[in-house]
């Protein structure tokens, strides 16, 4: 069951980034197909295996770059500067969206009822997560204690402290974009001058 959640997950997230690059490019889409391999595929390759459905490259089967799990381990960071880039281009893509949903809603007034605004908490909500992931460097897969530090593919942090380290650091981040989401969203939903 895990592993058809994390690929539901991964054909998901493929399709979000692929919507919101209006440029059409698919390196982002092929970026996050690498990261979130069809389970199925897993199976046959020997190179992968399943952790709480996250497909996860074997040991053996990466070369990581030493440097990078380094400085990845002291900055408590979890994803690779290319993935944080796209983290960061998708935020600003759904920061548009929401903006843009926003002052529609502004602009048709009393026409549309307050309560319907709350459909900006998923545009928001991905603005808000995948710019603070960026910055942080972090992203969900700390919570199986794995790392992509390098772009060579996700597997487990060898350093049982540095991958808690990286999981608590997680959960704060967490903890504060909840509170900024249900802020905003509260705000602009309850606001009455809007």
């Amino acid at each position: 069951m895990n592993d058809q959640i994390g690929a539901l997950i991964g054909q998901y997230i493929g399709r979000v980034v692929k919507l919101v690059d209006f440029r059409g490019s698919d390196a982002d889409v092929d970026f996050y197909r690498r990261m979130y391999v069809d389970p199925s595929t897993v199976a046959a390759a020997p190179t992968h295996k399943m952790v709480g459905g996250i497909p996860v490259l074997m040991a053996d089967a990466v070369t990581p770059d030493a440097k990078l799990e380094e400085e990845a381990a002291v900055s408590q960071c979890n994803i690779s500067i290319p993935e944080r880039r796209l983290r960061m281009k998708t935020s600003r893509r759904m920061f548009a969206l929401t903006l843009a949903m926003a002052i529609a809603f502004v602009a048709a007034g009393d026409s549309v009822p307050h309560y319907a605004r709350l459909v900006i908490v998923t545009p928001l909500s991905m603005a808000i997560g995948f710019g603070a992931s960026a910055k942080a460097g972090i992203c969900g897969i700390s919570q199986k204690g794995l790392w992509d530090p390098d772009g060579a593919g996700i597997r487990p942090v060898k350093d049982k402290h540095v991958a808690q380290a990286i999981w608590s650091k997680a959960i704060k981040l967490y903890a504060a974009e909840a509170v900024a989401v249900t802020a905003i969203t509260a705000a602009f939903v309850l606001n009455p001058w809007l």
